[in-house]
């Protein structure tokens, strides 16, 4: 069994695996925008695979269950996966307002996208991320009943409503979602138990582990490849020299692996999307290379079963039982 045991501050990389497709409904728009596979699958995850076994990561890649009727998303899925990196759950269908569906419809977007995802890789996922880091209380009690270890929805950052409102901006349906509740803002902004029902504090004990996206300490901007590709690489090595020898979930998104021709034209008002995509991969692997010196690279559900050790060692040497 690989040894999970952190000597040194930890360093977690996670992508989302959000289609243009997906991109395309987050601004309310319709169709496909390409021919055949997604560009996402086709040509991103390819790359994002080349880029981390350069510089020796291995990454949890959250995935769409729907994604997985398609056979080459499969099968480059099969391959991340039999090359060490994580698959974990990013919902059935990326419902945007993720925190406002029932929870039934919660639940069949979970065990769905679970399902699918084990029917390819042949694991369970442990790891849950909610389509646009909303997550909310009922998420977490679900997620601990269908088994999960842990869960990394929530991006404890002040720039939340700010967010909510340019999505309301760009996006035709008119609406703000994502992101959670405003008290999301100053939850841990390291791996923590939520509380079961103030999930943005942290409990003694608890089944599920947060594994938050990282913030810049005490100002708490976004530290993570879209943001930092956005503003620019000064603030990121300012960012870095403020994080340092602090524990680090730094996340990608897929379509930061792609080329603007590769990328539907209407797509083209998101974000970093018409940076060239040899621009994109020279400042990715900066960002990966500065992020993992004196960090140790884990996985997602490593991690989560590190800390879960580490509390467990921490009670027994105070004479309690582990969880």
């Amino acid at each position: 069994m690989r040894d999970t045991s952190i000597s040194k501050p930890a360093l977690t990389v996670q992508v989302d695996v959000d289609t243009t497709r997906t991109l395309l409904q987050f601004y309310g728009l319709t169709g496909p925008g390409h021919a055949g596979p997604d560009p996402v699958y086709r040509l991103a995850l390819r790359r994002f695979a080349e880029l981390f076994e350069k510089v020796g990561v291995r990454a949890t890649f959250f995935v769409v269950g729907q994604d997985l009727a398609d056979d080459v998303s499969r099968s480059v899925v099969r391959q991340l996966h039999a090359a060490g990196h994580e698959i974990a759950n990013h919902s059935q269908t990326h419902h945007y307002d993720f925190a406002r569906l029932s929870r039934q419809q919660k639940t069949e977007e979970i065990a769905r996208a679970g399902e699918a995802i084990e029917r390819t890789t042949g694991q369970r996922p442990v790891g849950f991320r909610a389509p646009g880091y909303d997550a909310d209380a009922d998420l977490f009690e679900l997620l601990v009943e269908l088994g999960y270890r842990y869960d990394s929805s929530i991006l404890p950052s002040v720039l939340n409503l700010p967010f909510k409102l340019l999505h309301r901006l760009l996006s035709r349906r008119g609406t703000t979602s994502g992101y959670g509740s405003a008290a999301l803002t100053v939850a841990p902004n390291r791996a923590y138990r939520p509380d079961r029902k103030a999930i943005w504090r942290a409990a003694d004990e608890g089944a599920l582990w947060e594994i938050p996206v990282s913030c810049v300490p005490v100002v708490r901007l976004p530290f993570y490849a879209h943001f930092n590709l956005f503003t620019g690489d000064h603030l990121f090595r300012l960012s870095s020299a403020l994080a340092e020898r602090r524990d680090c979930n730094y996340v990608f998104h897929a379509v930061e692996m792609l080329d603007p021709v590769e990328i539907d034209q209407r797509l083209h008002r998101h974000p970093n999307v018409r940076l060239p995509l040899e621009r994109k991969l020279s400042r990715c692997r900066a960002f990966l290379e500065r992020l993992q010196n004196g960090r140790r690279c884990l996985l997602t559900k490593e991690l989560a079963l590190a800390r879960e050790r580490a509390t467990g060692a921490a009670s027994l040497s105070q004479g309690v039982s582990p969880l």
